[in-house]
């Protein structure tokens, strides 16, 4: 290459630094003049890592960098310094939460410059929040600034519930799940792939576990001799093998201790092997309330005050406004419903027209297909001296406290 040819190179590469942006990305001291930067200090962008259902400490780092955000990191070690979680690429403001298990942490933040992230070169700061508490935060630190702290395991505010399974020879048809009083799936586990243990902290509530097998012979003892135990705070709650399609158990977790008793109840599928349901509810009083009261089913309270007295004096859980599928079961095992007879002489209010009750009777509902029928009787309304079809056609309405 001759000196010519040298000279234009140079010529051009000197052309195309004088037209690049001021900055590439983060602005590295000592390679610019600028010593503001191209990041505003203050303008927050938060990136916040979500750790779902955490299981020991929530740990949460909040980053406000200077105006040389390339110049910061920092690291969570383990107890054996090993790099759990780190931050180096910071083009401004940073913040973001992980969950640490039960163990001891070192968390560092780190400055390459040598003048922390305040006051020199902009008002930067950081923060780092455990479980909700503060740990460490500042913002001159120099070189570097650290904190060594440890999560303990948390204790379980409710009761722990433990699920051993012992799988057959195919335990990808087992499956299970633990759901709350409103059908939500809270803890769930399968398919399987061999035996597997596992313990969760139930908080106080009504809880169903259901165990399945898709291919409907359980898992004892055709195909192995597997098996499965539920022990809740300490008390075995379910447990067996030969289950069929499904077996499941309703139980609830008081303040303090489990409610095991009257509260469980068992069911298993198919047919073919027998249901067992415990007859272990208390014994029915000489109330007498409508068949078609709300306290037979799951609605939001119960309209008989008598009946809500006995029932949240068995289970405290129904005292509330919140009537759960275990206080339909007790209201179904205390109060007595008034004997079931549709009244062909009354009338049921259908709707409200305006200020006008539109009324029917029994024999107008006795008419209608099923359909129907189920429409009008899962009704609850009262309005001007008038019950809903539940109240005054009962055995219409095909109420559960009448067959």
């Amino acid at each position: 290459m001759n000196q010519f040819t040298t000279f234009v190179l140079l010529i051009s590469l000197v052309t195309w630094l004088q037209q690049m942006p001021c900055s590439l990305g983060n602005e590295v001291r000592g390679l610019s003049e600028n010593k503001t930067g191209p990041t505003k200090v203050g303008d927050k962008h938060q990136i916040i890592v979500s750790p779902g259902n955490c299981t020991g400490e929530d740990i949460t780092i909040e980053v406000t960098t200077d105006n040389f955000p390339v110049e910061t990191a920092w690291t969570i070690k383990d107890d054996e310094d090993n790099i759990l979680f780190s931050e180096d690429s910071f083009v401004g403001p940073k913040n973001r939460t992980e969950c640490l298990s039960p163990d001891c942490y070192t968390f560092e933040i780190t400055d390459t410059y040598g003048d922390g992230i305040c006051c020199g070169e902009g008002t930067g700061s950081f923060s780092v929040t455990l479980g909700g508490t503060e740990i460490l935060s500042g913002g001159a630190f120099g070189t570097s600034a650290n904190v060594t702290f440890c999560v303990d395991n948390i204790p379980c505010t409710g009761e722990d519930i433990t699920i051993e399974v012992t799988t057959d020879n195919f335990p990808g048809e087992t499956n299970w799940t633990i759901k709350d009083d409103e059908d939500n799936i809270l803890f769930s586990e399968g398919p399987f792939v061999g035996p597997k243990n596992r313990t969760e902290c139930l908080s106080p509530d009504c809880y169903t576990f259901e165990i399945t097998d898709e291919y409907g012979d359980g898992i004892c003892c055709d195909q192995g001799t597997g098996s499965f135990s539920v022990t809740l705070g300490g008390t075995e709650i379910l447990s067996g093998g030969a289950f069929g399609n499904s077996t499941n158990v309703t139980f609830c977790v008081d303040n303090g201790a489990p409610t095991v008793s009257p509260t469980v109840s068992r069911t298993v599928s198919p047919t073919a092997v027998p249901t067992f349901t415990p007859s272990t509810f208390p014994s029915t009083t000489e109330m007498c309330i409508p068949a078609g009261s709300n306290c037979f089913t799951r609605r939001q309270g119960c309209d008989d005050q008598t009946c809500k007295a006995k029932v949240c004096g068995a289970q405290e859980t129904c005292c509330g406004e919140r009537w759960k599928k275990v206080c339909k079961r007790y209201a179904k095992a205390l109060c007595t419903p008034c004997v079931c007879a549709d009244n062909f002489d009354g009338e049921f209010l259908l709707k409200m027209e305006g200020e006008v009750a539109k009324t029917k009777t029994c024999e107008w509902l006795n008419g209608k297909g099923d359909g129907k029928k189920k429409r009008v009787c899962k009704k609850f309304h009262i309005s001007q001296g008038y019950q809903s079809a539940r109240f005054v056609c009962p055995t219409l309405c095909k109420l559960d406290r009448c067959f």
